[in-house]
């Protein structure tokens, strides 16, 4: 027998603990009806991910409270498998006095803030993932 594809679903605090482990990812939004994935520097602060995103639909998507996807992947080993991470919730933006944003720990994500990027919110409420591992028969 040959390789096969493995997949598992992971639990809600290993996807976590691999969100956290990540600096940058996909913002996924819907612009004219057709999906669209755009990479950004994303950050967990308390029970939420932040997104820079650069001005014009990303950012629109945030004031309107539009219904997004951050997705975040890997490896797992040595290239034995892979692994992706997806919050899925309403965008906001976040406000440039909101104590969250002094929360930051990504300096990236600050730097991109202060070169004029928006920080895009979205909760930590709807949190899945899944391993897909290279195995043999």
């Amino acid at each position: 027998m040959g390789p096969s594809l493995v997949r598992s679903a992971m639990s809600r605090e290993e996807c976590l603990d691999l969100l956290g482990s990540v600096s940058m990812g996909r913002l996924v939004l819907s612009v004219d009806c057709l999906p669209v994935a755009k990479p950004v520097f994303v950050d967990v602060v308390g029970d939420a991910v932040i997104a820079a995103v650069t001005p014009g639909i990303e950012s629109e998507a945030a004031r309107r409270g539009d219904v997004v996807a951050i997705e975040v992947d890997g490896q797992v080993g040595e290239g034995s498998g892979t692994w992706t991470v997806s919050v899925t919730g309403v965008a906001s933006e976040l406000a440039a006095d909101s104590c969250l944003r002094r929360r930051l720990s990504s300096s990236r994500l600050l730097r991109a803030a202060e070169a004029g990027a928006a920080l895009l919110v979205v909760s930590l409420v709807m949190v899945g993932g899944e391993r897909t591992l290279l195995g043999l028969s």
